[in-house]
């Protein structure tokens, strides 16, 4: 279970991109980065300033680096459906449908053992 659990996050780390591009009052673009510390969360620019072709293609190679990743390593987590669309290099995170199965591919093999330990173990 604890290797799991350690896989899972691995996974999410470096399987899915967690950049996002924005524009600023200068007309200039950032591949933006949020993190939370001590229970607040701060957003981050870690490229730019891009002209906007250049902003899209940055965060699309950021993409391919996150899906090769998680093509490599992903074995039940290449499952989770890519989001490709022009709109979604602007949002932050992942769709909800990429959230809830992330977690249940997380869970469901957590779940699963505990009830095959707790059959055994009542035998």
């Amino acid at each position: 279970g604890i290797f799991w659990m350690l896989y899972s996050i691995t996974i999410k780390t470096f399987g899915f991109c967690h950049y996002w591009i924005e524009e600023f009052e200068d007309d200039a673009w950032y591949v933006m980065y949020g993190d939370s510390e001590d229970g607040a969360y701060y957003e981050d620019y870690i490229d730019g300033p891009l002209q906007k072709q250049e902003a899209i293609i940055r965060i699309n190679e950021l993409k391919l680096e996150a899906k090769k990743f998680r093509q490599t390593y992903g074995t039940i987590f290449n499952l989770i459906p890519e989001t490709e669309t022009y709109k979604d290099i602007y949002e932050k995170g992942g769709s909800i449908i990429q959230i809830l199965l992330f977690h249940t591919f997380l869970w469901i093999p957590l779940i699963l053992l505990y009830t095959y330990f707790n059959k055994v173990k009542l035998k």
